[in-house]
């Protein structure tokens, strides 16, 4: 019988022993987001939900950069045998989704008898989000919510919101995972590229002041924050109207 021998990547033994160090360094600085939802988890295991917040969210930092540093790096051609994008995926799902999950069902944002049935929900959406080929338009947008539920969570932490609304924000977003809506990707979406950039670092810097400064409530800081979001959103909404009315128009072109 004869043997068949399983193919795998051929390795790049072009690579220079430097490009090789900083290909596995990107790796493993991707991989350090598991450690830190370890942290995450530990804390609000805890009660120290604020604490878990500062892990997520230094999770998601490093999420929003681990990309560019690995094309920046050329990871693929260097270590071929190593599927990034997989490594990717596993620890998105493991902090912007199972983790935020735990966090509802273990903190009081929600009544008692909501906490496992919107823990589940977020669960069973998020694998449909995973699992859809369709999730990234060729233009770069995501298509419905985007599973970030870590953003989510930080928010009903911050908002005080009454158990009624914190359920209202997590059933809607649920359901806005199988909405056609364009969400904007700011790190890949090429229009007004610079500028979202921009946008979020500011995002970044006022949620790590809410972080820093709690309990302490910083209305205009957090109100900073949540307008970048809006202005994400109508960005979102503006980029979905605009492509119904391209395909509107192609539609009607056709015979």
């Amino acid at each position: 019988m004869e043997t068949r021998v399983p193919s795998h990547p051929a390795p790049a033994a072009a690579a220079a022993p430097m490009q090789r160090v900083l290909a596995w360094s990107v790796h493993a600085f991707t991989a350090s987001g598991a450690v830190l939802g370890l942290l995450a988890v530990q804390a609000i295991h805890a009660g120290r939900f604020r604490e878990a917040l500062v892990w997520l969210f230094a999770a998601y930092l490093i999420d929003a950069v681990d990309g560019s540093l690995a094309r920046a790096a050329r990871v693929k051609e260097v270590l071929p045998s190593i599927d990034g994008r997989m490594l990717d995926y596993v620890i998105d799902f493991l902090n912007i989704v199972f983790i935020p999950a735990y966090f509802l069902l273990a903190s009081s944002l929600l009544p008692e008898p909501l906490r496992l049935p919107a823990a589940g929900a977020v669960l069973l959406v998020s694998c449909y989000h995973y699992a859809n080929l369709e999730a990234m338009t060729d233009d770069f947008y995501f298509r419905g919510f985007p599973a970030m539920w870590s953003i989510v969570v930080f928010y009903l932490f911050f908002l005080n919101l009454p158990h009624w609304g914190n359920g209202l924000v997590v059933a809607g977003f649920c359901i806005l995972h199988f909405v056609p809506v364009k969400f904007i990707y700011p790190t890949r979406t090429v229009r007004l590229r610079r500028l979202n950039l921009a946008l979020v670092a500011l995002w970044a810097g006022c949620n790590l002041f809410l972080l820093y400064a709690f309990p302490e409530p910083v209305y205009p800081v957090l109100a900073l924050s949540s307008g970048v979001m809006v202005y994400m959103a109508g960005f979102s909404l503006l980029a979905t109207v605009q492509a119904s009315k391209t395909e509107g128009r192609t539609a009607s072109l056709q015979p």
